[in-house]
């Protein structure tokens, strides 16, 4: 089995080799499509919608399916605004193009051409080193005189690391979390495709430490503890566990750990169950509840309140859950009417379009993966981490995850069927 992987990854490092690089044009599109929160100002939005931009110059094929889930989408964005009292509005179009930022990255990668997946892989790497030293540079505060660059192309990004906030660094993002999550999948792509089985536990518990000195951010380190379940099981976990409860042991003198490290803290001071879930969901901000609270709205309402509509339905979905929102920090803080948006991408588009509309888009999804499954433990790891992850993490426009998931599953097919027909 050892020899197989080590055959697939030196099999797919010639291709990569024999693959010529992007053009200049394709390049400043594609690797922008990394880069979402760069906006130059140019939008009040979080996320520039690269990817619908780049779609009129590149996107020439795809398949029935992802026609039907677009035009689902458009027809229910008219729809709504024709039969209900919501009337079409900017939120609308934004909400709705956010949603296909994701699914055309989604959507042009799984139709195209096996060498454009090949130079996406390169692409990858060449970012994820860039990232690495970029991280490093802010955490130790060497690139604070590049702090008005920073925020010309990211208007709330930093330069220099977050811990007048106790947070860590932002990379090219608004904020840790969502740099972590980026990064991580981005790294996910080097090790399928570029490491050898025998270095990944290096890279692994370096990648652990880097969200957990650098990045500090509670949701990326839990995303990646479900990865390392996923791939090792129990065997790397109790290795870190060992490895955090020293750090925790030692924190009265240790700094670094961010809200991640300040989180685990408080959770061992309980000793209530109830008190934990609570301090979990309050510690979240929003994002916890919300999901809750989305997802029951999707099911009591099949079609949803409508792409857009949510500065409304987000309260209404307050109300069904039976939550109270006095009880909650951010209620505490923004006001209990406050609209809120939910993590995970088909969290928000269960609100928008219901049960049915999530069913649509998430079969096309599980269809297009489908044929990936058993290729092998690997792209078995990085689908159901890739579905985790948009069922209930991140953004809804943000592509990374998106983009990584094609790549990794395309290019380990491509290398399986080389060691099977040669």
């Amino acid at each position: 089995m050892l020899s197989k992987i080590k055959t697939q990854t030196y099999n797919l490092k010639d291709r990569f080799k024999d693959t010529f690089h992007f053009n200049f044009f394709e390049l400043v599109f594609f690797t922008l499509f990394f880069f979402p929160s760069i906006t130059f100002n140019l939008l009040s939005a979080e996320i520039f919608p690269w990817v619908i931009i780049s779609a009129i110059f590149f996107f020439r094929k795809t398949t029935n399916y992802f026609i039907i889930v677009l035009y689902g989408l458009i027809f229910h964005t008219i729809i709504f605004g024709f039969f209900t009292n919501i009337d079409p509005s900017l939120e609308s179009f934004r909400s709705l193009f956010s949603y296909l930022n994701s699914l055309l990255a989604f959507a042009f990668l799984i139709s195209a051409p096996i060498q454009t997946i090949y130079r996406f892989a390169k692409l990858i790497k060449l970012i994820f080193y860039f990232l690495i030293i970029l991280g490093l540079l802010q955490s130790f505060n060497l690139i604070d005189s590049l702090d008005s660059l920073f925020k010309f192309f990211v208007p709330r990004s930093s330069s220099s690391n977050l811990d007048f906030m106790n947070r860590g660094v932002t990379l090219f993002s608004t904020e840790p979390a969502r740099a972590g999550n980026s990064l991580l999948f981005i790294y996910l792509s080097v090790r399928y495709l570029y490491t050898l089985k025998k270095y990944r536990i290096f890279t692994d518990l370096f990648m652990f430490f880097y969200l957990l000195l650098i990045i500090q951010s509670s949701m990326s380190l839990i995303v990646f503890l479900i990865f390392i379940i996923l791939q090792y099981r129990l065997k790397l976990i109790i290795p870190l566990a060992i490895t955090l409860l020293f750090l925790l042991t030692f924190s009265i003198n240790f700094d670094e750990g961010g809200r991640a490290f300040d989180l685990t803290l408080q959770i061992l001071e309980l000793d209530n169950i109830n008190d934990i879930i609570f301090l979990l969901v309050d510690s979240s901000g929003n994002r916890l509840f919300s999901i809750y609270s989305y997802w029951l709205y999707g099911i009591y309402f099949p079609f949803g309140g409508g792409i857009g509509n949510w500065l409304y339905t987000s309260v209404e979905s307050l109300t069904i859950s039976g939550l109270n929102p006095n009880n909650y920090s951010f209620f505490q803080k923004f006001g209990i009417n406050s609209p809120f948006r939910a993590s995970g991408f088909f969290s928000n588009l269960v609100l928008d379009t219901g049960i049915f509309g999530f069913l649509l888009v998430f079969s096309y999804v599980i269809n297009s993966l489908k044929k990936f499954w058993k290729i092998s433990l690997d792209t078995k790891v990085i689908i159901l981490l890739f579905l985790f992850k948009i069922l209930f993490i991140g953004s809804v426009g943000h592509p990374v995850a998106w983009i990584v998931v094609v790549v990794v599953v395309r290019s380990l097919m491509e290398a399986k069927n080389k060691i099977l027909y040669n």
